[in-house]
């Protein structure tokens, strides 16, 4: 299939497994595929499975690493196409005994690192003139909820408004936007992620 040829598709949280996966389908049909992590070690691999990818390494709660990404695209691809804003941090704990800390990585990395990588995203696919879209890996945990991952919950319910809010904003412009509310899924390292 190359219904993506001569697209060009942002992964975010590209050096995890649901990530990686998302990489290697959208350039098995045909997307030019740039993938972001904040993890740079691991790019390596989930790039070796999306060929011609791209890997430039972010931290998307680092509003001017975010910048510099977006601009790296632009030179490197001219437009952007699509974005998949799929990485996300989960921890379990009951909230009552969480550390302020851990809640808010939950907040920074979730919906705010979702929020900036949206924005950017969208910015770059709006400057191209022919739509595009975005989708959300939200999780079902938006929904539900989730005893022992309160805080991973409440940010994803918050990614979920944050992309009901922007179709309504982008629609115009002819942008996209889906929330994804897949399951649970676990991290090579054994941590819960959007999935």
């Amino acid at each position: 299939m190359s219904d993506y040829a001569g697209k060009v598709v942002l992964v975010t949280g590209a050096a995890g497994d649901i990530g990686a996966a998302a990489a290697a389908a959208f350039a098995a049909r045909g997307a030019r595929v740039v993938l972001t992590d904040r993890r740079a070690d691991a790019l390596d691999t989930a790039a070796a499975g999306a060929p011609g990818a791209l890997a430039l390494a972010c931290d998307q709660t680092d509003a001017e690493a975010v910048g510099a990404l977006f601009q790296s695209i632009e030179a490197e691809c001219g437009r952007l196409d699509a974005a998949f804003i799929n990485a996300g941090y989960g921890r379990y704990g009951a909230l009552i005994d969480m550390p302020l800390e851990q809640w808010k990585r939950h907040i920074d990395i979730n919906l705010t690192g979702g929020f900036l990588m949206a924005q950017g995203s969208a910015r770059l696919i709006a400057q191209g003139g022919a739509g595009g879209a975005l989708v959300f890996n939200a999780s079902t945990a938006a929904a539900h909820v989730c005893d022992m991952l309160g805080a991973y919950a409440a940010a994803k319910a918050g990614v979920r408004m944050l992309a009901r809010t922007l179709a309504s904003e982008l629609g115009p412009q002819r942008i996209l936007l889906q929330p994804h509310h897949a399951g649970r899924d676990r991290n090579r390292d054994d941590s819960i992620i959007a999935g």
